[in-house]
């Protein structure tokens, strides 16, 4: 009897710690994944993607291209557009776990994720992105999540966020859509660097990520030269 108990014990243990470390994975992403542009579709669900692009392109949205996130424990698919009249990036997704991975909570609904990138390297994404767990993100990308709203319902709330922001002191980054896919590898490895450190990135590491990506520099330069002109101006 005795056995039997410690058997169960033993049993129970592995399962437990065996479910943990299956959701690390999905809460965390490893130091090699990388960004691929132009994957090969995989079974998604092409209506879903299809519906929520005639709304953008409809409304004067720029189609930039379709990208998967490599090295993660699940597949993914993500396209992106900008829509230049609300300075902000738009990307429609949608994950494909496995079997273990769906009942640990990673669903496989498609979902659209609102972005805007701000000069402190940090960003805000406005998601209608569901899980069971918590995810694991950095102080410096901020996740709103909402339910199942139409996109420009869901981009309306995103602007009221930033002027949150803004209120605080980072300024949102006049974005172009040129720079799309070098802004979506910035939030995998400030991603990176959030597990790297274990949840202590700083200031500087965010800097040096955007210095990497040469992105950000055009707010920077137009603060100087606005700068420079009161100079001017008060000489």
């Amino acid at each position: 009897m005795l056995l039997v108990i410690v058997l169960l014990v033993i049993i129970i243990g592995v399962g437990y710690l065996f479910i943990i470390i299956k959701k690390n994975e999905l809460t965390e992403i490893p130091e090699i994944a990388t960004l691929k542009e132009k994957p090969i579709m995989p079974a998604i669900d092409t209506s879903a993607f299809l519906s929520i692009e005639k709304d953008v392109l409809s409304n004067e949205g720029e189609k930039i291209g379709d990208f998967t996130i490599e090295d993660l424990t699940y597949s993914n698919y993500h396209r992106g557009y900008f829509m230049k009249e609300h300075n902000v990036f738009i990307v429609i997704s949608q994950n494909i776990p496995n079997v273990i991975q769906k009942y640990l909570g990673l669903f496989d609904v498609p979902y659209i994720s609102i972005y805007s990138i701000f000069d402190d390297g940090s960003d805000l994404e406005s998601t209608t992105r569901k899980n069971k767990f918590q995810e694991n993100k950095s102080t410096y990308r901020r996740v709103e999540i909402y339910n199942d709203l139409p996109v420009f319902s869901i981009i309306e709330k995103h602007k009221i966020r930033i002027d949150l922001i803004e209120a605080k002191g980072p300024t949102a980054l006049d974005l172009q859509s040129d720079a799309f896919f070098k802004y979506m590898t910035r939030g995998i490895k400030v991603d990176i660097v959030h597990k790297s450190t274990k949840g202590y990135e700083t200031k500087s590491d965010i800097e040096k990520i955007m210095r990497q990506l040469d992105l950000g520099q055009e707010k920077k330069e137009e603060k100087e030269d606005m700068n420079n002109n009161q100079n001017e101006e008060t000489i």
